[in-house]
């Protein structure tokens, strides 16, 4: 992990991980409860690698290809029913 994917590339769900991690240290560290605390390390950890529940940026989906979707198109058939 080096220094640019640290500070640079922050999005909104990336702040909005880190506000939830600090505010739920802040419940942790006033209510004196450890499982708040997990919770607040795993949104900061989240917040701070970048990183979700579906991989680095949310990357849950697969690619599609362009051509591959034109082809579909191209080669439609059609049949008519009476």
């Amino acid at each position: 992990m080096n220094l640019t994917s640290l500070f640079g590339a922050w999005d909104l769900m990336r702040v909005l991980r880190l506000l939830m991690g600090l505010l739920a240290a802040a419940q942790a560290i006033d209510l004196r409860d450890p499982l708040i605390g997990l919770i607040a390390a795993f949104f900061l950890y989240q917040a701070i690698a970048n990183v979700s529940c579906c991989g680095v940026g949310g990357a849950c989906r697969t690619p599609i290809k362009a051509d591959a979707k034109q082809d579909k198109l191209d080669h439609t058939s059609y049949e008519e029913i009476k």
